[in-house]
């Protein structure tokens, strides 16, 4: 097999594995969205990246989740890293009303 189809089967399955986890994410977030406590969204997603405080009370949490990502053709291969970041609003009782994937 040449390098070249190698790399492009990688970059499939690198590509694929991560579009899954984030379909699954964005899934699990729009099932439990208006009656998940912060500390089932811990629980899944683990310890928030950044964290605010919002004057109503809640807050407002942010998860970075970045994958790498690789390319190539005729033997010259490079990589990078993608991100992609969740956004996601508790109210005052700590129940996670809203999110965006940005």
């Amino acid at each position: 097999m040449k390098m070249s189809a190698f790399v492009a089967i990688l970059v499939v399955v690198i590509l694929s594995g991560c579009t899954t986890r984030l379909s699954r994410q964005s899934q699990y977030l729009n099932e439990v969205s208006g009656r998940a406590s912060q500390d089932e969204i811990a629980q899944h997603f683990g310890a928030p990246n950044n964290t605010y405080t919002l004057k109503s009370g809640g807050q407002v949490w942010s998860y970075d989740d970045c994958y790498g990502a690789v390319s190539g053709s005729d033997g010259q291969v490079t990589g990078g890293m993608s991100c992609v970041k969740f956004v996601l609003t508790f109210d005052e009782k700590g129940i996670l009303r809203n999110w965006v994937r940005q």
